[in-house]
């Protein structure tokens, strides 16, 4: 089949050079005369996001060796010098990036406002304790029961913090320990205060989070739906809350419920925990705050403090920055390892 042009819709999806998309992508446009790709979050993480996308779109942008692309952006070091300490020739870089680039920023949209509240959860002594061993020796024994969870690696380490900051650990025989229940009460006190009328979208990362949202919203007596890889009862939840008139919750995982949906119904959102990728709650974010949203909307973010969950908003905060400064008009300044 020969095609005249093809759309590559969330393009972003194929920021990996390596993976199976961004391949198939790059020897697929290649037959096609007329290619266009679509994103809200072109540069997902950083720069270097930009080299597969343009490999399939136009080689003439950023050539068709990663290599080189590094080699000319990118200031490496480090672990025999393949790892990405920097970037460099930053507005050779946007000149190139913005070439073949349309941008319709949020304004043109004419939305309401969107406002966003952090609410600090204080962990108990004990759950601290917990993280902070994970921190620092990558292995801690927990209290109840004496079971143990061992990180081998830094990303394992990180995700552990995580799920300790949000309330439970898998250990290192495959069962979910619970640690501490604040953010869970945190959750149930936010949906106690909100109009019972108001629909509820929760976000969070793992899976035992949907059973911790789905006995927070018992205790606030507020029925819960859930959205996840391998159930969605999203057309249930927006059918009953307009039947019902009362404002249940969508419990939903942000991998299944970051793209591709309208979650506009809903003004509220909360966020248990957030994914370590910028274009993941970057797009989560916009499911609420869209088209067809036509009140101001809140989100609010459990944060538990003193843990990893600050360094994550901190990181994606950073990189937002970081590819705003890539963007806009303005002048680059971009963080190097150390920042």
């Amino acid at each position: 089949m020969e095609w005249d042009v093809i759309v590559l819709d969330e393009v972003h999806r194929c920021r990996t050079p390596s993976s199976t998309q961004s391949i198939f992508a790059t020897r697929f446009c290649k037959r096609v005369p007329r290619r266009w790709a679509l994103s809200g979050t072109p540069l997902a993480q950083r720069p270097t996001d930009a080299y597969a996308i343009f490999r399939a779109l136009d080689q003439g942008v950023f050539g068709s060796s990663f290599y080189q692309f590094k080699s000319r952006f990118c200031v490496m070091g480090d672990y025999g010098g393949y790892e990405i300490l920097g970037y460099r020739n930053l507005d050779e870089f946007r000149e190139r990036f913005l070439a073949l680039t349309l941008t319709a920023d949020r304004s043109t949209l004419d939305l309401p406002e969107a406002l966003h509240e952090v609410v600090p959860v204080i962990l108990p002594p004990d759950a601290l304790r917990t993280h902070d061993e994970i921190r620092r020796e990558f292995v801690t024994f927990l209290k109840e029961g004496g079971a143990q969870v061992t990180t081998p690696n830094i990303l394992t380490q990180l995700l552990r913090m995580q799920q300790v900051a949000s309330g439970h650990v898998k250990a290192d025989d495959g069962t979910i320990r619970i640690v501490h229940t604040e953010k869970m009460q945190a959750l149930a006190d936010i949906l106690e205060d909100l109009d019972p009328a108001e629909p509820v979208v929760v976000f969070c990362k793992f899976r035992y989070d949907i059973e911790q949202i789905q006995q927070a919203c018992i205790k606030a007596g507020r029925e819960c739906f859930r959205l996840t890889g391998d159930k969605s009862e999203l057309e249930l939840w927006k059918q009953n809350c307009a039947q019902a008139n009362r404002g249940m919750v969508l419990a939903a995982n942000i991998q299944a419920g970051a793209e591709g949906i309208d979650l506009t119904l809903a003004r509220y959102c909360i966020y248990y925990d957030v994914p370590f990728s910028l274009a993941q709650y970057e797009q989560s974010l916009a499911r609420i705050h869209r088209p067809g949203q036509t009140r101001s909307v809140v989100y609010y973010h459990l944060v538990a403090t003193g843990t990893v969950d600050q360094y994550v908003r901190s990181s994606l905060k950073n990189r937002k920055n970081v590819i705003d400064s890539i963007l806009d008009d303005g002048g680059l300044t971009m963080p190097t390892k150390g920042d």
